[in-house]
């Protein structure tokens, strides 16, 4: 599987740091100085010494997307670039979500509060 800019993963927060680097080393040819490894929520770069640390006691977000942004040090406006493009769709998606999770709360309760008053009657 060849890395490149879109590539995506997603991990259960009980995973290891090291569960990334392994699938992205499949083929042997992963180094992580290389590439930026974008964390969806809340955004954060990984060190070595996080390796063994799982996505939760890194505090990711239960739904934390991670995100491969080729570093280019020849162009690093175009990495900088990629890397605000990525955070901010990112940002988006978990907003996004968010706004779903209020609004069917939203509906659940005046659902709730509809039952109630046909009860009372």
């Amino acid at each position: 599987m060849p890395l490149d800019a879109q590539s995506i993963y997603k991990f259960a927060p009980d995973q290891r740091l090291n569960d990334l680097y392994d699938k992205l080393n499949q083929n042997g040819s992963f180094c992580p100085q290389d590439w930026h490894i974008i964390n969806s929520y809340p955004r954060f770069s990984f060190s070595d010494k996080d390796k063994n640390k799982t996505f939760r006691e890194l505090g990711c977000h239960p739904r934390a997307t991670f995100f491969l942004i080729k570093k280019e040090p020849t162009n690093t406006t175009r990495t900088f670039s990629a890397s605000a493009w990525m955070l901010v769709r990112s940002t988006t998606q978990f907003l996004f979500q968010r706004l779903v999770d209020i609004v069917s709360m939203v509906r659940r309760f005046f659902a709730f509060r509809q039952q109630r008053l046909e009860d009372d009657r």
